[in-house]
């Protein structure tokens, strides 16, 4: 994923930003992550030539189980709001947050660090039974919250995106992102313009009921079949504990 860095900038064009001197710097999009589009996206927030997180989608081959996962990545320090997991593998949960639903200091992140991963989306079926984790299932214009650093500031901002569960695989549509140009300010997911948040705390309108089973991450989806024998494995064995 961190390869994907290298072509922020270029692809992180495709939408013009706001001016430069506006509170909120927004950026339109339309891009397609994952079959027949992307796999992987970099995304760079305020334009700098760096990637500051990155999406991706991954399926098998289905030969004997199925599995598919959309996630989200973190570069360097950065954070994406959501709540911690227990997992093996650094992964944590990421909110599909709803429009106007306030992105700031007091928002909850689920971790940070260079080679940490957010879920999004999972799926895992075998013969009859079929397992989906995360809050991004078949959504439209939810929210990714972010926190990322400019010049060793804290600033927030959002990704909007519509999300398709096609059975075996899973496509996602970036359809812009923004951030706000005043380190460690509150933004709302979807302002493109400020001030537009609210003092008061909004809530976040996750809708995480139970514990979702752990998504089995993106180098043992690579391995197809054995790599989701070795993620149902360290599941049991979680459950045991």
């Amino acid at each position: 994923m961190y390869a994907l860095g290298a072509s922020a900038a270029g692809l992180g064009m495709m939408g013009l930003a706001h001016p430069a001197n506006a509170k909120i710097v927004y950026t339109p999009a339309h891009v397609i992550i994952g079959h027949g589009g992307f796999s992987g996206y970099a995304i760079d927030l305020n334009h700098d030539g760096i990637a500051d997180f990155a999406l991706g989608t991954s399926h098998n081959s289905c030969t004997s189980e199925c599995g598919a996962g959309l996630s989200a990545f973190v570069m360097g320090g950065n954070g994406i709001e959501g709540k911690k997991a227990t997992s093996t593998n650094n992964a944590s949960y990421a909110f599909a947050l709803h429009p106007k639903a306030r992105i700031g200091p007091r928002a909850p992140f689920g971790g940070n660090g260079p080679e940490h991963r957010d879920v999004m989306l999972g799926i895992f079926s075998l013969g009859g039974s079929r397992k989906v984790s995360g809050d991004w299932n078949n959504v439209n214009g939810r929210y990714l919250g972010f926190k990322f650093s400019i010049d060793s500031k804290t600033h927030y901002g959002w990704a909007r995106l519509n999300v398709r569960d096609h059975g075996h695989y899973i496509t996602a549509t970036l359809t812009g992102y923004a951030y706000e140009t005043i380190p460690n300010q509150p933004i709302l997911a979807g302002a493109t313009k400020g001030p537009e948040y609210d003092s008061g705390e909004q809530p976040h309108l996750e809708a995480f009921t139970a514990p979702a089973p752990e998504l089995p991450n993106l180098g043992l989806l690579a391995m197809g079949s054995p790599g989701l024998h070795i993620w149902r494995r360290e599941e049991s064995n979680l459950s045991q504990t």
